[in-house]
């Protein structure tokens, strides 16, 4: 059952060096240096707007972010590579101190042949900054 909040949860995905600085709730941890943190930091500030793989790879190599596949093949050649590097980065924030994310991560980032960031499957109360 979720709880309706009269405030937003402050919540935010931020670079520093090699590392990620993450902050939930007041709570605040740094974890190593996951690719899927950079995929997750993309999709958690575009709620709502879908990404094929290949474009979310392609932003994480350093070009710029599109909102269309460019390669068809590129795009299903690492869906699935995508897929599980977004996996294990909830999974390493699930053993940080800050498992409250890695749930509402769990809840409302989907995946398949387009990747995309759904609060309201978790009552939209987190405000990413």
């Amino acid at each position: 059952m979720q709880t309706t909040l009269t405030h937003p949860i402050l919540a935010s995905i931020s670079r520093i060096g090699d590392s990620w600085q993450l902050n939930w709730d007041g709570q605040t941890d740094i974890v190593g240096p996951y690719r899927g943190l950079f995929y997750l930091s993309l999709l958690v500030h575009r709620p709502n707007q879908s990404f094929p793989a290949d474009v979310l790879f392609l932003a994480a190599s350093g070009s710029p972010l599109l909102t269309e596949s460019q390669d068809v093949a590129l795009r299903n050649r690492i869906r699935v590579p995508v897929k599980r590097t977004i996996d294990k980065a909830v999974r390493e924030i699930s053993r940080s101190r800050l498992p409250k994310m890695a749930d509402h991560l769990k809840a409302t980032i989907l995946s398949g042949c387009e990747f995309s960031y759904r609060p309201q499957l978790d009552g939209g109360q987190v405000a990413w900054q």
